[in-house]
């Protein structure tokens, strides 16, 4: 598969680059801060990092998979080192389905939080009746219809 290039619609959307290495991003699923430095690797072939970046700090990440088809979400992290209403991590999942229906992409697919589900019902996924305990507790399989 090649390795898309994506426009972003503004300057806060950007992919991960090695200078966000030594930022701080901290929330309930990666709380030692250093998670950034994590994702860098995780961005070639099919996987991409994009992140919402307001004055030179991470507010969110999205680590995905394009697959040719439809795009796979590994996480969508919002940082709690900052307080925002803007709600980043919304930013993102949007930014993707966005991309998703200009590519004519069938569907976004994840596995959500229990308490997470209705964020992502609010925004058009719904569960597929799959419930598994993972790492970080028990989750559902969503998906959200791009056509």
């Amino acid at each position: 598969m090649v390795r898309r290039s994506f426009v972003f619609p503004s300057s806060d959307y950007r992919e991960i680059t090695g200078a966000d290495a030594i930022k701080s991003f901290t929330n309930e699923l990666f709380p030692d801060g250093n998670v950034l430095s994590d994702l860098i690797p995780m961005n070639v072939d099919n996987g991409y990092v994009f992140v919402y970046d307001e004055n030179n700090e991470i507010l969110a990440f999205m680590l995905f998979y394009d697959n040719d088809s439809y795009f796979y979400v590994e996480f969508l992290a919002t940082n709690r080192n900052f307080r925002s209403g803007l709600r980043p991590s919304t930013r993102l999942i949007t930014l993707l389905g966005e991309l998703g229906k200009h590519l004519k992409y069938e569907r976004i697919e994840l596995w959500a939080l229990e308490d997470q589900i209705p964020l992502y019902r609010d925004l058009g996924f719904h569960e597929i009746g799959i419930t598994e305990i993972g790492n970080y507790g028990a989750m559902s399989k969503m998906v959200k219809s791009l056509s």
